[in-house]
């Protein structure tokens, strides 16, 4: 899997949809970075916010799918099936509130 989500939750890094009782740790240990090669952390500014219908960062900028305008991870070559395409991590926070709360 070259792309791992995880989401701010009350100032600690989550698994975005974890399984039942997993951890981020948990998550790591089970993510396969494809050998050797880059790793990527990818940051959403203002107005997203996970698990949001419609502001949903991980749906939108996020995405490995194919058809996905904006899918940031297969612009930057994630999500090819390359031995070495490494990992790309997408990094989900509540920014749907005006920029001094989301700062705060």
């Amino acid at each position: 899997m070259p792309l791992l989500l995880v989401d701010a939750l009350d100032g600690q890094p989550v698994p975005h949809h974890p399984r039942p009782h997993e951890t981020l740790t948990d998550r790591l240990a089970r993510t396969d970075t494809g050998g050797l090669g880059p790793v990527a952390i990818l940051l959403h500014g203002l107005n997203y916010r996970p698990g949001n219908a419609r502001a949903c960062p991980h749906r939108q900028l996020y995405s490995l799918r194919a058809d996905a305008h904006e899918a940031w991870p297969r612009h930057l070559g994630f999500g090819t099936g390359h031995a070495a395409e490494g990992l790309a991590l997408g990094f989900g926070w509540d920014a749907r509130q005006s920029p001094r709360r989301a700062h705060a």
